[in-house]
């Protein structure tokens, strides 16, 4: 895996994002890490009337889109964890894979009660007076502690009337999942937690056999191996820009070209030839397994704000192994991270292109009309999507 592979770490409820500097720095060889306290945490002052799980999620786009990054890992400790989850869930083609740690995937009305109840001001500095003054100093500039603990009980008693991880959605995760647990843990259980690893996909288990439940006395050294092991398995290929001088690449296109052509009506395929991928206008990309090439890819600008998604092809040798939505993956985070505020793509409506407009719908694209310079016909399908 590159060394500048994007990892975005979320801290839990209560919490901040120095709580996972020490993380970070474990991380940082390998990674640009990215932290961030959501808003009402930390120094990052409160927005509207209380904590909401699509806002938190918010914090994390605001955050991918204000440092240009189109796809990062995403690693969050307890209910950072959770946002995670529902953030892969809203936005499958900016995440890679997700990590968590000591994340209480289950939630009830009784579970969400017994957990609001123990955030209590009074009860807390009467209690455990250093963990209230931590809290102090955590988050004086968001307001007060006294506000993170009230709008955080208001969001677990929300979380338990409608839990937002339903074992419907946990199911329709597509992302690499590593849900991690501390073997000492006493606010969440193996079992709480094998169980979600088990619904997940793609879902995998690690116990942390030593380490408890406050990321403070988890060993950072430890938690970055599991993670970085975890993100290194990633990316199955390796997605570069250009070589379509390499005559492997062109084969590809030239198959590309043929099966095009050969399923649709004559006069109706779009797809580009080497020279027209090769124009000042589009981006290629190729990928590769070794010294073999899987797939291809490209972006046509449109204009400044609208790119055209063309070329998208895997070999028939690599296909059913998720390298279309690789590239597709790929390429939208281009397009974002150029400040396309739209794609848009044409493909076939036989047969032989349900699975690519499957796939396309599954990232967000609809049907829609017309666009550029193509004119209507039974033959096209025109897809588009808002970045």
């Amino acid at each position: 895996m590159s060394d500048t592979t994007d990892i975005v770490l979320l801290h839990g409820a209560l919490g901040a994002s120095s709580q996972l500097e020490p993380l970070a720095a474990a991380l940082r060889p390998h990674h640009r890490v990215h932290l961030l306290d959501f808003e009402g945490h930390g120094s990052a002052p409160a927005r509207g009337a209380g904590f909401t799980i699509d806002a938190l999620a918010g914090n994390v786009i605001d955050l991918l889109d204000g440092h240009r990054v189109g796809r990062a890992h995403i690693f969050g400790y307890s209910m950072g964890g959770y946002v995670g989850l529902h953030f892969a869930l809203q936005h499958p083609d900016r995440v890679r894979r997700v990590a968590t740690l000591g994340t209480k995937f289950m939630w009830d009305p009784r579970t969400a009660a017994k957990e609001a109840a123990r955030l209590a001001p009074a009860t807390i500095a009467a209690r455990v007076p250093k963990f209230a003054e931590s809290l102090r100093a955590r988050h004086e500039r968001a307001g007060g502690w006294e506000r993170v603990l009230a709008r955080t009980a208001d969001f677990l008693r929300a979380l338990g009337d409608e839990p937002v991880l339903t074992d419907e959605r946990v199911r329709a995760l597509a992302n690499p999942v590593r849900v991690i647990v501390g073997g000492r843990d006493t606010t969440v259980s193996i079992e709480e937690s094998a169980t979600i690893a088990d619904l997940l996909p793609q879902g995998s288990l690690t116990v942390l056999e030593d380490a408890p439940h406050p990321i403070e006395q988890v060993s950072s050294e430890a938690l970055a191996a599991v993670i970085h092991d975890f993100a290194g398995a990633a990316a199955p290929v390796d997605i570069v820009e250009g070589r379509l001088d390499d005559l492997r690449v062109v084969a590809l296109v030239r198959t590309h070209l043929a099966r095009a052509s050969a399923e649709t009506a004559k006069g109706c395929a779009h797809a580009l030839d080497v020279s027209g991928l090769a124009e000042a206008d589009v981006t290629f990309w190729s990928a590769w397994e070794g010294d073999v090439v899987v797939a291809v890819g490209a972006l046509k600008e449109l204009d400044p704000r609208h790119g055209e998604i063309k070329s998208m092809h895997t070999a028939e040798s690599a296909r059913g192994r998720g390298l279309g939505a690789a590239m597709l993956d790929h390429i939208v985070g281009a397009a974002r991270a150029r400040g396309m505020e739209r794609l848009s793509l044409e493909t076939g409506s036989w047969a032989y292109f349900n699975t690519a407009r499957a796939m396309y719908a599954r990232h967000g694209f609809t049907e829609c009309g017309r666009f550029a310079s193509y004119m209507r016909n039974a033959n096209s399908v025109f897809m588009t999507r808002v970045l």
